[in-house]
């Protein structure tokens, strides 16, 4: 029987710490663009959102993947500027809340008016999936950034 030469850590474990660093930086990355683009509109409203008195014109219903029904208000209104503009809120609520001919107010996005939300919506922002996207973009990037720095340490001489 011959001596058996120990394989280094990386062999073992299935991989590279160089790889795995650049896949969490990536996943990283990722989750962290999935962040912002669920935030921006929320911040954009909050700063350059306009209100406009609205009336409920009808309820988009739509059925979930988990099979649950959920209802969207469409709402019609006139912008700042004069423009005419039907459009659907992106939150889902209850019919009895929303009635045809129900008079509401709504923030809008006054370059594109069609993106609007409730007021309660905007002033609430952001929702638990964006702080858990945004906390799964923090530990992917400091995991990736701590075998990256391993490697580094593993790679330099002496």
């Amino acid at each position: 029987m011959g001596a058996t030469t120990p394989r280094p850590a990386a062999a073992r474990h299935g991989g590279s710490p160089l790889g795995l660093g650049v896949f969490c930086i990536l996943v990283g990355l990722v989750l962290g663009y999935g962040t912002w683009s669920q935030t921006s509109e929320f911040v954009h409203l909050m700063r350059r959102g306009q209100q406009a008195e609205a009336i409920v014109v009808g309820m988009e219903s739509v059925r979930s993947r988990r099979g649950a029904t959920i209802h969207r208000p469409v709402f019609r209104f006139v912008t700042a500027d004069g423009r005419k503009v039907e459009a659907r809120a992106s939150t889902a609520v209850s019919l009895s809340d929303f009635p045809r001919g129900r008079r509401t107010t709504v923030v809008y996005d006054p370059a594109e008016p069609t993106r609007l939300r409730l007021p309660e919506d905007v002033a609430a922002g952001p929702g638990v999936s964006e702080w858990i996207l945004g906390l799964g973009t923090l530990l992917m990037l400091a995991l990736g950034g701590v075998l990256l720095s391993r490697c580094r340490r593993s790679a330099a001489p002496g």
